[in-house]
């Protein structure tokens, strides 16, 4: 999703005036036929000039990259700018004008603010530093929550088409999507990576949970899930299926725990898979069906 802001064509401002000057510079010097002086301020125009014309080529191709989205490629220009000519506007106004267009207003003031405090305030270019910096202040406190403003069903299907790993990155990013997660029938009915959903959600999405797919590696895990079905969170728990990985973790203790919490599940749980190959299951038919006494299907391999 792009969220970049429309750009606009800004016609580099480039300050001919020192250029100008200097070209006034060595003319008197030639008059006055002082050559040292001659050779010193033609130098130096020279260099001014390769600075100017370096700026102008830079400035462009940020400006193309930032249209093309490129916008880490398109900031280094804007920062080689910066860092080639400091006391020079063109980098500044190049690079917050590149951050306004990604919505990073409070880094674009900062950019600008450098401008102003670098530049000199004779330059034509520090009125524009000004206004610029004045816009992305204008726009940091202009706050409009989008999610907020999206209908539920439009945000249910963005979560719905989600991974469950980006579910879980996105859980994170503000309490308004966490909140959605957690509401969202669709969202967690289908659970096939135990590793994932532990520990950090699954207390608050288990009952969503349909069909569960326990694949967690690590004792710790497993038992993290094995607490919230004996504490009767998946409440709407249709089928099971545990892995090989679980088969070490099921000591008496815990093959207790998870018949409390087959009993817990008894009226919604018709479907378990027990794939246990190479250490066997120390989980008996008899107290399984006595424990889910609406079991459909049940496997064991």
């Amino acid at each position: 999703m792009n969220t970049a802001s429309p750009v606009t064509t800004v016609t580099p401002i480039i300050n001919t005036d020192l250029a100008l000057s200097s070209f006034e510079k060595v003319k008197n010097a030639y008059n006055l036929h002082d050559y040292n002086e001659i050779i010193r301020q033609a130098t130096n125009t020279i260099t001014h000039i390769e600075q100017l014309e370096l700026l102008f080529i830079l400035d462009q191709r940020a400006h193309a990259l930032g249209m093309r989205s490129k916008f880490r490629a398109a900031e280094q220009d804007a920062e080689t700018m910066i860092k080639y000519a400091p006391i020079l506007p063109q980098g500044y106004l190049c690079f917050g004008q590149l951050l306004s267009m990604q919505g990073k207003q409070e880094r674009a003031s900062k950019v600008y603010q450098e401008g102003l405090e670098n530049i000199p305030t004779n330059d034509l270019a520090y009125e524009h530093l000004l206004q610029a910096k004045k816009r992305v202040d204008e726009k940091s406190n202009q706050h409009f929550d989008l999610l907020s403003a999206l209908p539920i069903e439009i945000k249910d299907e963005i979560v719905r088409l989600l991974s469950e790993e980006e579910r879980l990155n996105l859980y994170g990013v503000s309490t308004t999507w966490s909140e959605r997660l957690e509401n969202c029938q669709e969202a967690w009915k289908y659970i096939y990576n135990g590793d994932l959903v532990v520990p950090r959600i699954l207390p608050k999405v288990a009952k969503r949970i349909n069909h569960l797919a326990i694949t967690a590696t690590m004792e710790e895990l497993w038992l993290k899930y094995l607490e919230q079905l004996e504490n009767g969170y998946f409440q709407n728990l249709k089928s099971l299926k545990l892995t090989a990985n679980m088969s070490n973790a099921l000591r008496t203790n815990s093959t207790k725990s998870l018949m409390n919490g087959f009993w817990k599940t008894r009226y919604t749980l018709t479907k378990i898979v027990l794939i246990f190959v190479k250490h066997g299951t120390p989980i008996t038919i008899t107290d399984t069906l006595f424990y889910l006494p609406y079991l459909k299907i049940l496997r064991s391999m």
